[in-house]
């Protein structure tokens, strides 16, 4: 992860919670912790014990050698809106910045977490903007998107949840699927390649959303998979190729960043 919009002590608190969530995917709740123990004024409000100040230099660039940390799709779009907002201020992003983004993003695990630890988030988002110099009535944050549901670590919707003349149209295109002239691997491999391309014309054609095209090429996939095993045991044992990504803007941080 790149940390060139961090400040050391921005850095501290990401490598902290990398520790906390152990061998575990860092959540945006391991971040709020490390953020309460690195930044000392938040921690005493939120009554826990913080760690000892980073020493005083210039900060890295990148961290020192180490495990990889796994970062959840909520923790990346915490860490990377926290460093967007602190560049389009002029400035390194600390953990002061990340525990606005943080309650800003109100996901599960931090308005869980802050409800066991009592500090009001109001509260505590206010204590954070008056260390960042900035008023206690300060807009809320713009949010990087996250990536659509079906993709990275994001599960699926539903099939009940889905367009259901999406699906039964897919559901047909599974009848159909021309398992009778695949003689290789080769053959196998440009047909689910076909239905993946079969999907994104879909999702464009009915102006379905990112969350609703992704899942249900994650659904489509797995049905033809199942038809490919059924009638083709010999040939579809070889691993079929990896879905394609949706060509918008807005997903490319996902690999651009991590």
């Amino acid at each position: 992860m790149p940390y060139q919009q961090f400040s050391e002590r921005g850095v501290a608190a990401i490598e902290r919670a990398g520790e906390l969530a152990r061998s575990g995917a860092v959540g945006p709740a391991h971040l709020l912790a490390a953020v309460l123990e690195v930044s000392g004024p938040l921690g005493e409000m939120a009554a826990v014990a913080h760690a000892p100040a980073a020493p005083k230099g210039r900060a890295r660039a990148e961290p020192p050698p180490g495990p990889v940390i796994h970062f959840d799709s909520m923790s990346r779009q915490a860490v990377s809106s926290a460093g967007a907002w602190a560049a389009k201020r002029g400035t390194r992003a600390g953990p002061e910045d990340l525990l606005v983004v943080l309650v800003d993003q109100h996901s599960p695990s931090v308005v869980a977490a802050l409800a066991r630890m009592g500090p009001d988030s109001d509260r505590l988002r206010q204590a954070a903007l008056r260390l960042l110099g900035l008023p206690d009535e300060y807009g809320t944050v713009t949010l990087d998107p996250l990536p659509p549901a079906g993709s990275a670590d994001r599960s699926a919707l539903s099939i009940e949840d889905l367009p259901a003349d999406a699906w039964a149209a897919l559901q047909d295109r599974q009848r159909r699927l021309p398992v009778h002239r695949v003689r290789r691997g080769s053959d196998w491999a440009a047909v689910v390649v076909n239905e993946q391309r079969a999907v994104l014309k879909l999702g464009a054609r009915q102006k379905l959303s990112p969350d609703e095209t992704h899942s249900l090429l994650h659904h489509h996939r797995r049905a033809v998979e199942d038809v490919g095993t059924e009638a083709l045991p010999d040939i579809t044992g070889a691993p079929a190729p990896a879905p394609r990504r949706l060509k918008v803007a807005w997903l490319r941080w996902t690999v651009q960043r991590y």
